[in-house]
């Protein structure tokens, strides 16, 4: 049986919804408190989601030829961000170097590290940055002229 990219999205969707209303029904009829703690099901879904979300968005770095890599990149380091915000690796059975790097002052020193770097790389290349963000911009405002035009109706 062969997926076409609709299908594709639509199951996606499915497994989506699917899962959400387990959850909810889990929670609010079968009171598990267990699926919302910390380090339970919803987080650990969440840090999978992260992940992917994160390799989404740097495999084009590294594959393709593209102009838009910086954002690429911030978007992709912004999820490995919320990856380290969520688990909580000084619990983990790991290195102290991965733990230092991965909790407290080490993480923080890392995201400023990465963060300004790229924010560095942005500044010494403002002109084409500055393009791109007044288009980004620029789309974002017609998008939401266009919500405000024919929603509120």
């Amino acid at each position: 049986m062969k997926f076409d990219n609709n299908k594709k999205i639509i199951l996606v969707i499915f497994v989506f919804i699917t899962i959400l209303f387990y959850f909810s029904y889990a929670v609010y009829a079968l009171n598990q408190s267990s699926i919302y703690l910390e380090n339970g099901l919803l987080e650990n879904i969440q840090v999978i989601t992260l992940f992917l979300a994160c390799v989404s968005f740097i495999f084009p770095v590294f594959s393709q030829s593209r102009s838009d890599k910086l954002m690429l990149m911030f978007f992709s380091f912004l999820c490995f961000s919320f990856i380290l915000r969520e688990v909580d690796v000084e619990e983990i059975d790991i290195a102290y170097f991965l733990i230092f790097i991965g909790h407290g002052i080490g993480r923080n020193i890392m995201l400023i590290i990465g963060f300004s770097s790229m924010t560095l790389y942005a500044i010494f290349h403002f002109e084409y940055y500055r393009k791109l963000v007044k288009v980004f911009f620029h789309l974002g405002a017609v998008k939401l002229l266009y919500r405000q035009l024919f929603y509120s109706m």
